[in-house]
């Protein structure tokens, strides 16, 4: 629509400007600049027709500043500057803005009180340019030093090249960055290359990536960046299929490994286990999440030992419907624009847990006669709150020996949730230290108890040390094992009399909600009695066969 007296488009002056590009940047964190000019070398290098071998290099200047260098990309040129890169809503000599969303490198670096320099040259050209993007004068952004020449040797440097540097006045930007994504290995530049590895799941084919690494005398040497999809291939177990399930995309990819014990060269930049999602070769991760919440997911996906070992990834495919949203922190769907539900995927992932995972869980999986107290609590529960009470549903009614424990419809959201007192949860062993000592899952029908929670071992400690009798000659399985059958008992009976109390119209992700672990969790004196109890009659009996 043409602009008239009744159609006047939008305009802003300077100052509005500075104004939306500070109050965009509150949301990107500065390690997005280099993701978006990691990008923008990538994007760079496709669309040039040059013959040279391509590459993005990630290092840092002569002044410490942070600098990625694409060699073989296309040419920086000053017209595609004051167009492009000097609009907002433009990124640089990218045809195709939908993909970088026009929001590119500059709103989280000029947020941030820094500024880019670019340098760039044409292929067997000697001379080339740069020019600053940043603060021109006060609340103003905008391009400077446009007249800045720089001669290069056409020997030395024969293909084109692209290096943009982040410069800031409060010092090099290297050890900002460095700091900024937390590396444990200070500044040296594995905690750059980390988050890279971790940030893109799959690098494009013929474009080689990689990060300088320095020592402590300043020497560097360059470590190839392939994603985290490399890496996974690297460990000792590693494995696809097709994930199916419901509201689950179909063409989506599971991809899983078991990380190495002692990590490797090629491996150990998956520094930590991760549920994540790739879309269009990127990831997100839950990596930021709390080891609490991490565990917990992987709870969810069936993977109750040995969490901290596994990684999983979800390949959307590119014909989904999912989008990335503007800065890349969240998947989305494209209509409604509603946050990935994850959940979807972990129900999924939990009903085809390959077989390699499961044989690392049993690894650490305890005897449990799992009947016989599944037996004791059915009894009990129905001479004490009465069976007909027992099946919360509208249109069942429990018949002695007949429920249907907790159930969903092939649809989950919204589902009425059933329970009936004629078969209890099942009980699931867990040795993930992060997550809680006792959880329920709706999905599987499950009560999951942590043996390595530190709450479980210090109850163990208690009843172990604390008591006049000395348990060494009960194996250990057999001690953990009465402890999680106390704790299960207390989950069940918190379940039947919340249920008893509360009604029946909870839908199952209400009833996961409100089930936390601080309402199953009815640990107390008694339970301590109860277990200390069954120690001692198990000890008497094994002494009386030793005297035998």
């Amino acid at each position: 629509m043409e602009e008239s007296e009744d159609n006047i488009s939008m305009h802003a002056d300077s100052k509005g400007i500075w104004n939306l590009v500070n109050v965009l940047g509150q949301a990107v964190p500065i390690e997005m600049a280099l993701r978006e000019l990691v990008q923008n070398g990538f994007e760079a290098c496709q669309r040039s027709r040059t013959n040279f071998n391509k590459s993005v290099r990630v290092n840092r200047d002569l002044e410490g500043n942070i600098t990625i260098t694409n060699r073989g990309g296309d040419f920086f040129s000053l017209d595609a500057a004051k167009t492009n890169l000097n609009t907002l809503g433009n990124s640089g000599n990218s045809p195709n803005v939908a993909d970088n969303f026009g929001i590119g490198a500059k709103i989280s670096v000029l947020a941030n009180n820094h500024e880019i320099r670019y340098t760039s040259k044409k292929e067997n050209e000697n001379n080339g340019h740069s020019f600053t993007i940043g603060s021109i004068r006060s609340k103003d952004y905008g391009l400077k030093d446009l007249n800045s020449s720089s001669t290069f040797s056409a020997k030395d440097f024969p293909n084109s090249f692209t290096s943009a540097s982040i410069i800031s006045e409060f010092g090099n930007t290297w050890d900002t960055f460095n700091k900024a994504v937390s590396s444990k290995n200070g500044l040296s530049g594995w905690g750059i290359a980390n988050f890279l590895t971790q940030r893109y799941f799959k690098t494009p084919r013929q474009i080689k990536l990689d990060v300088a690494i320095y020592n402590k005398k300043g020497k560097s040497k360059y470590v190839p960046i392939n994603g985290a999809l490399h890496c996974m291939k690297t460990t000792q177990r590693y494995g696809k299929f097709e994930l199916v399930g419901n509201n689950i995309p179909a063409g989506t990819i599971a991809h899983w490994c078991i990380l190495n014990e002692k990590r490797t060269a090629r491996n150990k930049m998956l520094t930590d286990y991760f549920l994540g999602f790739s879309l269009k070769n990127e990831l997100l991760t839950n990596l930021d999440d709390s080891f609490q919440s991490r565990t917990m997911d992987f709870t969810k996906c069936g993977v109750y030992s040995n969490a901290h070992r596994i990684v999983v990834v979800f390949e959307l495919p590119e014909s989904s419907d999912f989008v990335w949203h503007a800065d890349r922190s969240v998947i989305l769907s494209h209509a409604p624009k509603k946050s990935i539900k994850r959940g979807d995927f972990y129900a999924a992932f939990r009903k085809q847990v390959p077989d390699k995972i499961q044989e690392l869980q049993k690894e650490e999986e305890y005897e449990f006669d799992f009947d016989k107290i599944r037996k004791e609590f059915m009894k009990d529960l129905n001479d004490f709150y009465m069976c007909s009470h027992g099946a919360l549903s509208t249109s069942s009614s429990c018949k002695s020996g007949s429920g249907n424990g907790t159930t969903r419809s092939s649809s989950t959201s919204g589902q009425k949730f059933k329970f009936s007192l004629n078969k209890i949860p099942k009980l699931i062993d867990s040795n993930n230290k992060d997550a809680p000592i006792v959880s329920f899952l709706v999905d599987s029908d499950s009560i999951v108890v942590n043996h390595e929670s530190p709450t479980f071992k210090l109850r163990r400690d208690k009843i172990v040390n604390n008591g006049n009798k000395d348990y060494s000659l009960i194996s250990d399985k057999e001690i953990n094992g009465a402890i999680r059958a106390e704790i299960y008992r207390g989950a069940v009976y918190s379940m039947a009399e919340f249920f008893m109390v509360e009604g029946r119209n909870y839908t199952s992700e209400q009833v996961e909600e409100f089930l936390t672990s601080d309402k199953l969790d009815c640990w107390g004196m008694t339970s301590n009695r109860a277990v200390r109890v069954y120690l001692g009659h198990r000890l008497t009996r094994i002494i009386n066969s030793l005297d035998t």
